[in-house]
């Protein structure tokens, strides 16, 4: 199998351990559901993978260093999960990926100065972070004071969802 699409179908608890086993998927799309737990380690052994939408479910944990083992990800889109900690430096390591969304999260930190070489030296084309605060009562989440110009769209925190682009 190359491609499994279940976006919208309601599916409830965690990501199986087993989805590590489907080695030749290219496509996985699990958006729009009720996913709960964390991103399984087996789901970092899927080197073929170049397009990973698990976003809008409620995923918790952290992003997990592995995710440097997705070798040919060109697009992920993490956004509206409650994944938390920090952005890791290996996903500087994904030289194929194009776009990559993580706002909507409780990420927090800098953006990795990695990932925004991709931006600069690789194909990365689009980055999308909660990095603006709301009127001053939300502090912003994620930091692009030492890389202002690395993200495309900078989400504020709280009852608004219109995204600022960044400058």
């Amino acid at each position: 199998m190359k491609e499994l699409q279940m976006e919208a179908n309601e599916l409830t608890g965690p990501i199986p351990a087993s989805i590590g086993d489907l080695s030749l998927l290219t496509h996985l799309s699990l958006d729009r559901n009720l996913l709960t737990g964390s991103l399984p380690d087996e789901l970092f052994n899927l080197s073929n993978l170049e397009w990973l939408d698990l976003d809008t479910n409620r995923l918790t944990g952290t992003i997990s260093p592995k995710i440097q083992n997705l070798s040919s990800i060109e697009v992920m889109s993490l956004f509206n999960c409650e994944l938390s900690g920090i952005i890791p430096e290996a996903i500087g390591s994904l030289s194929n990926l194009r776009e990559i969304s993580l706002d909507g999260n409780n990420l927090v930190g800098e953006v990795p100065q990695s990932l925004c070489d991709l931006r600069i030296n690789g194909n990365l084309q689009f980055i999308a972070a909660d990095c603006n605060s709301d009127l001053e009562m939300n502090p912003p989440k994620i930091s692009c004071e030492k890389t202002p110009t690395c993200c495309d769209l900078c989400y504020p925190i709280g009852p608004t969802s219109t995204p600022i682009p960044a400058s």
